[in-house]
């Protein structure tokens, strides 16, 4: 038996009138669905239909209905997507803040936890060495042969050649202005020492991999947005990312383990820098 008229206008009824605002968000946010879609069915096109799954049984959340909702699944259900099928979502925004794709179409990138901005060396120089991670001397020993401490050079350096068990009790004369690392000689250096990985690792903690995964900074950049172009780039970006952090991997289990890492990297940078043409 079919609903009468009546019964069809009482049930109308009960939908409410939604706002332009909540109108646009809304579609915003099927916008950005799509996109998603797109970029999981080009990624695997094999098998995206299973891969989007997750947003075919949330679709429902769409209905005009949850307009007025104040936060929405289907776009926490857009950001798993992103995270499980392209690339990692920072988990700040998948656990404790819900991604809002009707209002914001920003990616808050997952990234490899190796870069050192100079904030954080400042935190960690202030910071009791006794507190601080085993993993800390490899970043602070680079950060200091960099040139990032501006005064008491000597003194933290017995410091955390103490701590951290360098072996290197004389601080080493930092080279002038004059002279550069060239990079494309230490990692020949370092592979001659059998300590090869820790360049990888070098890198990382500058910030100069070429990987937005390695080398994406919050303080400079800007987060990137859902586009085609971008979650391509993104997704081909992670997936060039896991080598290199394999590589990393292999470089801490020989700072953890090799009784002379740190003379051995010491040496190679120092056989490594080259005075400046015109100098």
């Amino acid at each position: 038996m079919s609903i009468s008229y009546d019964a069809m206008k009482v049930e109308l009824a009960k939908f409410k009138v939604p706002s332009i605002e909540a109108m646009v968000g809304k579609l915003n946010e099927i916008g950005i669905a799509g996109v998603v879609c797109a970029a999981i069915a080009k990624a695997y096109p094999k098998d995206y239909r299973k891969r989007l799954r997750a947003l075919s049984e949330d679709m429902r959340r769409l209905l005009p209905i949850t307009l007025h909702s104040e936060d929405s699944s289907v776009s926490s259900t857009i950001a798993r997507l992103i995270n499980d099928q392209l690339f990692p979502v920072d988990e700040f925004w998948l656990d404790d803040e819900q991604m809002d794709y009707r209002t914001d179409a920003t990616i808050y990138l997952g990234l490899h936890q190796y870069r050192v901005t100079y904030d954080e060396f400042t935190e960690m120089v202030s910071t009791d060495p006794r507190e601080l991670s085993e993993y800390a001397g490899f970043p602070l020993i680079n950060c200091l042969l960099g040139g990032w401490l501006d005064e008491d050079f000597d003194r933290y350096w017995k410091l955390y050649n103490q701590r951290f068990k360098w072996g290197i009790p004389n601080p080493p004369t930092l080279p002038g202005r004059d002279y550069y690392l060239s990079v494309r000689v230490f990692k020949r250096e370092l592979k001659q020492r059998g300590i090869g990985p820790l360049y990888a690792m070098f890198l990382a903690i500058d910030g100069s991999t070429g990987n937005v995964f390695f080398d994406f900074d919050y303080e400079m950049d800007i987060p990137p947005t859902v586009t085609p172009a971008t979650l391509n780039h993104l997704h081909q970006e992670w997936q060039r990312s896991r080598p290199f952090e394999k590589e990393c991997d292999r470089a801490y289990d020989l700072i953890m383990t090799e009784p002379q890492i740190y003379i051995k990297f010491l040496d190679a940078y120092q056989a490594s820098l080259r005075k400046r043409k015109g100098q």
